[in-house]
């Protein structure tokens, strides 16, 4: 829950889940070169930009304005879509030509199982040229450079793909800034194929769609949240799910970090809560920078749920 409270303070959730292979120890070994290349000062509890770091963070901010990833990755799994239109993008290449013995990509059974569905479901003469129709459609709204980059992955009838070091060769790009072009161009498919007019692609719309949640919510917080929408009783809904009351806390916390204007919901429904004691504090700290040991230390009745469901409401508010 911490993760995405401050993912959303430093605007990184439209990043979250894209860079599952991301690992402590990358991540420790890129702090150090920052250090070591003076962009940051580092202590136990903080890392600072240092002016030099705040210039190359302009420079590294305006890069990468042109990529809109709109949280993709808070209601689906890019890299399971995919693989799920290479896959379909194979099989219906051999289909055109008849071709039955052909090794298939290899991914996991559920995804294969799906794509086999999907084929069956739609199989029929006309389907290369349709499915063909649709993705010429979607690549319309590209540039042609972008377009080429978006299809070089692709695996048919006698054709075979680029990896991804060739294709960010190709393109004089870096393996990382090829991967957020990738990502970039994937999001904006998953994008069009759920919301853009879609009859017009019901091929891509259904290749799509079902790995593609409705809520950025986890699914077990989405049912507390509704349950809680209809009762506004925290015991309650805990009792209904069958799940311990601080379980019942943190969904609603991930809701109310995911759904501008919760916050101020669940706060409604709780009982008046006195902060007076901490006015001085608060007039004088950034709501980013409360602490909550500080404000528990001069009213010890607040909790933790109480004291963060604030933050986020006065965050909200612009403080």
């Amino acid at each position: 829950m911490s993760n995405l409270f401050w993912g959303r303070q430093y605007s990184l959730l439209p990043f979250f889940n894209l860079f599952k292979t991301l690992t402590q120890a990358d991540f420790d070994k890129a702090i150090l070169d920052l250090k070591t290349r003076q962009l940051i000062t580092l202590n136990e509890s903080q890392i600072r930009l240092t002016r030099s770091g705040a210039e190359k963070k302009r420079q590294v901010v305006a890069n990468m304005a042109p990529f809109q990833f709109a949280g993709i990755g808070l209601r689906t799994n890019v890299a399971t879509i995919q693989s799920c239109l290479n896959l379909a993008v194979q099989i219906t290449s051999e289909f055109a030509y008849q071709n039955r013995r052909y090794y298939p990509l290899q991914t996991s059974g559920r995804l294969m199982r799906f794509c086999k569905s999907w084929f069956i479901t739609h199989k029929s003469s006309e389907l290369p040229a349709a499915f063909q129709a649709e993705l010429t459609q979607f690549l319309e709204t590209l540039s042609e450079h972008e377009g080429d980059a978006f299809v070089s992955q692709f695996i048919g009838h006698d054709t075979y793909g680029l990896t991804d070091d060739q294709i960010a060769q190709v393109r004089g790009q870096t393996p990382f800034s090829w991967h957020l072009t990738k990502l970039h161009l994937f999001s904006a498919f998953i994008t069009w194929a759920c919301t853009e007019n879609q009859e017009s692609h019901p091929l891509c719309q259904h290749l799509v769609k079902p790995w593609v949640k409705t809520s950025p919510l986890a699914e077990s917080s989405l049912a507390t949240y509704h349950l809680f929408l209809g009762h506004n009783d925290l015991a309650r809904v805990a009792q209904l799910r069958h799940i311990k009351l601080n379980t019942v806390k943190e969904h609603l916390l991930e809701a109310a970090i995911l759904t501008p204007g919760f916050a101020r919901t669940v706060l409604s429904t709780l009982a008046p809560v006195t902060y007076s004691k901490n006015d001085d504090y608060f007039a004088i700290t950034p709501v980013a920078q409360w602490q909550f040991a500080t404000v528990q230390q001069n009213e010890s009745q607040i909790t933790f749920f109480e004291f963060r469901l604030r933050q986020i409401e006065q965050l909200e508010k612009g403080g």
